[in-house]
């Protein structure tokens, strides 16, 4: 599940690298989620941006639009 809709970085990513002490920081209220990115990529804005993004149908189903 991505950290913020418009960009692809999702928790388990920075779980991977290490970065569980910024997670809990996070979690606790401790860390606002730009400045914990910030520390794990300064680059993140433009490095994990998404044109793509999941709508939900009515009939339950999802699907997978470009952003206007």
């Amino acid at each position: 599940m991505r950290l913020l809709e418009q960009h692809t970085v999702r928790a388990a990513d920075l779980y991977i690298e290490g970065r569980t002490d910024d997670l809990l920081e996070h979690a606790q209220g401790h860390l606002g989620i730009n400045d914990m990115l910030d520390q794990w990529n300064p680059d993140w804005r433009t490095a994990t941006s998404s044109e793509w993004k999941i709508l939900d149908r009515p009939d339950g189903e999802r699907v997978l639009i470009r952003r206007e």
